[in-house]
């Protein structure tokens, strides 16, 4: 036989041989690689049965795609981000069907997790755990943040910017001191009935008030949003306390202004429609101290009144921060009387001043020329016993503005008070805008008052200036 031949003879053989290996081998592996692509798309973790664990030996790490990642897991991990894994014996992998199948199935638990209800949160000792190198470890961070973020998102504002306020009531709740609790929706007392809203409420809970004056102090704290509390009529209906900023606490110590409210709401999204809230401290003495007597604070944001009535002495109603809206209410008081750092709209309140001579409607407390807060008078009426400012300037960049509103002679011919600081004149807003009545004079006023234009007054008359579109249907 020709030399040439066998070495091609040969050659075959080989090459056969390499065929019947490369086939066996697919006989193997091809199956086992079924169960891994399948394992990978259903969530599940491989297990293979009798055939040898398939490793891979090379020191490379596993790079996972963010195209495997859910969207929102992706908005906490860099475009430029690495999830590695590795093996169980320290060496690291190349990327396999069994990484990946792991992660699609943490990937799938976490936006299963996410549609639970926001407020099912972790314990604070699983919250302060240190952030982990695997993606179980960064999952579960993220797990948390974005809970986190949906329950604060479902008190405030979403992702898109929608307003999440609960208008229409899913429950009611009843007091009624005449009649005895027979059922768990029943209370004999107002704050009992709001200790029964559960904490993170997430639905428009009204509690319906019987007529009858309630001699009570009441807190609405921070973690009970969405009460609305409502009333039959402010004639019959009447929450009241005697509490002034003299008093001894439990601590020896003064109670404050603060602490002296006879309503306190903490809570975002609080309703009150048809009560009359009053602090019966008595009206102070002349430039005497620590007299102030809150019948009403309100600290929570988006808080809307309804045909409600304040009653006090100096500082009744404390306006202390966030946004609100008042309609048809009616503010009694002397010094001060609507005071805080809010950023608060009144339309068609009647505000009516009494006591000692030289009170002052409003105290407006705006520090900075950045902080958005401020008062703006709307369509409203201002009455009283005796001579009083507008407004006086208890913060250097203090903004008080009084549309479409009579006043009456009771009103001073300057119209503000700068707090006793010359400084705050050039920085102070204070305005009117088409206003009348004996009190509405622009003439005597102050200089560094203002008599608004329409392009001026206009961001101070509609919603739009406590964002009420947002969260207001008033």
């Amino acid at each position: 036989m020709h030399f040439a031949d066998i070495r091609f003879r040969r050659m075959d053989i080989v090459f056969c041989l390499r065929m019947e290996v490369l086939i066996v081998s697919f006989i193997i592996i091809i199956p086992c690689l079924q169960k891994v692509s399948l394992a990978a798309l259903s969530g599940e973790e491989f297990r293979p049965s009798s055939e040898p664990e398939l490793r891979h030996h090379r020191r490379w790490p596993v790079s996972v795609p963010l195209r495997v990642v859910s969207r929102e897991a992706r908005q906490h991990v860099s475009d430029s981000a690495e999830l590695s894994v590795r093996a169980s014996e320290k060496r690291t992998l190349r990327p396999s069907s069994v990484a990946l199948g792991k992660l699609l199935k943490r990937d799938r638990e976490f936006r299963e997790s996410t549609t639970k209800a926001p407020y099912e949160m972790k314990d604070e000792s699983t919250a302060a755990a240190p952030l982990e190198s695997t993606p179980e470890g960064l999952l579960e961070v993220q797990e948390r943040f974005v809970n986190w973020v949906s329950y604060i998102g479902s008190l405030r504002h979403s992702i898109y910017g929608v307003a999440k306020n609960q208008i229409v009531e899913r429950k009611v709740l009843i007091v009624d001191p005449r009649r005895t609790a027979s059922s768990p929706d029943r209370f004999i007392t107002i704050q009992s009935a709001i200790d029964a809203v559960p904490e993170n409420n997430l639905i428009r809970t009204k509690i319906l008030i019987a007529p009858g004056i309630y001699t009570e102090k009441v807190l609405i704290p921070y973690n009970k949003p969405f009460i609305t509390l409502e009333g039959s009529n402010t004639e019959t209906t009447i929450i009241q306390w005697s509490d002034a900023a003299s008093k001894m606490g439990a601590d020896n110590n003064p109670i404050g202004t603060f602490r002296s409210a006879t309503v306190a709401v903490d809570a975002p999204y609080f309703i009150a429609r048809n009560i009359t809230f009053k602090n019966t401290a008595p009206i102070p003495m002349l430039n005497s101290n620590d007299s102030q007597a809150v019948a009403m604070r309100i600290s929570g944001d988006a808080s809307i009144f309804l045909g409600c009535r304040f009653y006090g002495a100096q500082d009744t109603l404390y306006d202390h921060k966030g946004r609100h809206y008042f309609q048809d209410c009616y503010v009694e008081g002397s010094v001060d009387f609507i005071f805080g750092y809010a950023l608060s709209m009144y339309r068609n309140c009647h505000l009516h001043a009494i006591g000692a001579p030289y009170q002052a409607v409003t105290a407006q407390r705006r520090d900075n020329a950045s902080d958005d807060s401020g008062f703006s008078f709307v369509n409203c009426k201002v009455t009283g016993s005796g001579p009083v400012y507008l407004g006086r300037a208890w913060g250097a960049f203090s903004r008080v503005i009084f549309s479409f509103t009579y006043m009456d002679s009771i009103v001073l011919p300057k119209g503000w008070n700068d707090w006793n600081d010359p400084n705050r004149q050039l920085t102070v807003f204070f305005g009117q805008f088409r206003c009348y009545g004996p009190g509405a004079n622009q003439a005597g006023r102050v200089s560094w008052s203002k008599e608004l234009t329409l392009q001026q007054a206009k961001p101070f008359i509609d919603v739009s200036f406590i964002d009420g579109n947002e969260w207001s249907p008033y």
